[in-house]
């Protein structure tokens, strides 16, 4: 049986964004479009704020749908479900994401942060649990203890490092003659440092700020995403390059 609270998140409307008539809309287009104008007029301004509150208001609904898709799924997943069923709810939850996405992606078109502000590093740091499974620890057999001491462990998880050429949902780009740009840059950065003693995170960096200033010709960009559990540096001797 479905929980009550979740039928009312799944009872939330989506709430089409407020439509402007031609006139204005077509004014909205014009200034966003034209190079030579590089501040709203105040009818601009107050048409992209209506535009926008329209915007996040969708965004919470479908933002709650995708909640409710996932939290259903998670009910319907403590039974034994078919092969049918489970392609269905995932399809249902990858929907939902996907329209979490889209909104995200029209907001940003109007709401970005400036340059100055894009130049800056985000730091998001987390105190939230990523699931309900419990870590579990591995002994380091090549340490050595005393007999009356507990074994020394570290997490199944510890100790991975996983450089990916791009972030989620975009593509990785490739030269025809030169390679992907993410492994040409790699190599690169890596015969250069590794000789220098530098550390694999600290090589990756590089590797990030390189491919982050490439440019297609149709001005398409690229950055790659680097996720880690290592609990120490690690530095690859110079001849693994």
């Amino acid at each position: 049986m479905v929980d009550k609270d979740l039928e009312e998140h799944h009872a939330v409307p989506l709430t089409e964004v407020e439509e402007n008539d031609d006139e204005q809309i077509t004014e909205l287009q014009t200034v966003r479009k034209s190079e030579r104008v590089r501040t709203l007029t105040e009818k601009g301004k107050e048409l992209q704020e209506k535009k926008l509150k329209g915007l996040q208001h969708r965004y919470t609904a479908v933002f709650e749908k995708w909640r409710y898709e996932a939290r259903l799924s998670k009910v319907i997943l403590r039974n034994e479900v078919s092969e049918s069923e489970l392609n269905e709810l995932i399809n249902n939850v990858n929907v939902a994401r996907k329209d979490v996405q889209t909104i995200y992606e029209q907001i940003r078109q109007i709401q970005t942060p400036d340059a100055d502000e894009r130049r800056k590093p985000k730091v998001f740091l987390i105190q939230a649990c990523q699931g309900s499974n419990i870590q579990r620890g591995v002994q380091m057999n090549d340490m050595e203890i005393d007999d009356d001491t507990s074994p020394l462990t570290i997490p199944e998880e510890a100790d991975v490092l996983v450089a990916m050429a791009t972030v989620e949902d975009h593509a990785s780009l490739r030269h025809i003659v030169d390679g992907s740009w993410f492994v040409q840059s790699l190599c690169e950065q890596l015969k250069e440092r590794c000789p220098r003693g530098e550390d694999i995170v600290s090589i990756l960096h590089y590797v990030n700020d390189d491919v982050a200033h490439r440019e297609t010709s149709s001005l398409a960009k690229q950055m790659p995403e680097v996720r880690f559990t290592l609990r120490k540096k690690l530095v690859l001797p110079p001849q693994c390059t």
